[in-house]
């Protein structure tokens, strides 16, 4: 029988999630939360061996306790339907994920230290490695950190490595920056030859780098991306959650499952009268994200509220002004 993996990463949960919110608005915290659930629904049907989150479950490394769980309620119910559970810490939670007693579920798995565990699913015995994202001299230290996981002594079939690093060859960005080289870009033969793939968070496009750069890497590294878009650098790309599958041989197929986004736009108002702007909003998507570029005029802040004022309710004003973050990675 064939073995099916989830991989999820970059899924950011309580960003613009506050617990008592001082005002009423629409808010993208939901939608955060909204697609991390329906990425995690094959994993929830009973339908894959296990499910790997590559880093960046949360937006930052405190939040809210009522934000941990309800992050870890999917979680320990895929867990305790027997399904095991990794997760990688990333760069946002400064490499370690906020403490929940649900984390000391036998199925659920967390690298905040190096560490490999072997499991045994169909007659094949899987080591899953991983250890929390390196955040300064990543390529210096990554060989070593790969072999603090122990993963030469479990004497397994195929090995996995679970991170949230930088790889040479990703693409981030509506220029499409490409990682070549420097002190945080991981390099193939950093990867040791014996694993089978590398599940990677913190690139937020879905990209399987030896799909394009075969000629480098001795195994595919995946990155799912992120599950919702986090900046207007994202705002053409699909976001989504992939699904590996290994059969007999041992060799690996995926496919990547979109999951829905809303539509983010840029509207200028250089040298257009308020009318005009509010056409162009009538004409979008209800609930589209609307980045306003205002220039240096310094009457935009009273057009800006007047606009907020003609908006559907489900639609989400971007603007300096609305101190919406916008400074992911």
């Amino acid at each position: 029988m064939p073995i099916k993996i989830l991989l999820l990463a970059d899924t950011h949960l309580g960003f613009d999630f506050p617990i008592k919110p001082r005002v009423q608005k629409t808010r993208r915290g939901p939608d955060f939360f909204s697609n991390y659930l329906k990425a995690l629904r094959p994993a929830l049907q009973g339908n894959v061996n296990m499910v790997v989150h590559g880093g960046d479950m949360f937006f930052r490394s405190r939040v809210h306790p009522l934000v941990v769980s309800m992050a870890f309620e999917p979680l320990l119910k895929i867990a305790d339907a027997g399904t095991p559970v990794f997760i990688a810490a990333g760069n946002h939670e400064r490499s370690r994920i906020p403490v929940s007693l649900f984390e000391k579920h036998r199925n659920i798995f967390i690298f905040d230290r190096p560490d490999t565990f072997s499991l045994n699913i169909n007659r094949i015995k899987i080591g899953m490695a991983g250890f929390p994202c390196i955040r300064e001299n990543s390529r210096e230290k990554f060989a070593s950190m790969v072999e603090k996981t122990r993963w030469r002594k479990q004497n397994c079939d195929m090995y996995f490595l679970a991170v949230h690093q930088a790889f040479q060859g990703a693409q981030v960005g509506a220029q499409n920056f490409t990682f070549t080289s420097g002190a945080d870009v991981i390099t193939p033969n950093d990867i040791p030859s014996e694993f089978s793939a590398v599940l990677s968070g913190h690139i937020h496009r879905y990209q399987v780098l030896n799909e394009y750069f075969s000629e480098l890497y001795r195994c595919p590294v995946f990155y799912p991306g992120a599950t919702e878009r986090t900046s207007f650098s994202e705002r053409h790309e699909t976001k989504g959650f992939i699904i590996l599958t290994l059969d007999d041989t041992k060799s690996i197929k995926w496919e990547f499952f979109p999951l829905p986004t809303r539509p983010m736009v840029e509207i200028s108002l250089l040298n257009k009268n308020f009318q005009s702007v509010v056409c162009e909003i009538e004409n979008l998507r209800s609930n589209s994200i609307v980045k306003v570029k205002h220039g240096r005029d310094p009457e935009a802040y009273k057009l800006i509220q007047k606009i907020r004022s003609c908006m559907p309710e489900n639609m989400i004003l971007y603007s300096p002004f609305t101190h919406i973050h916008n400074n992911y990675t």
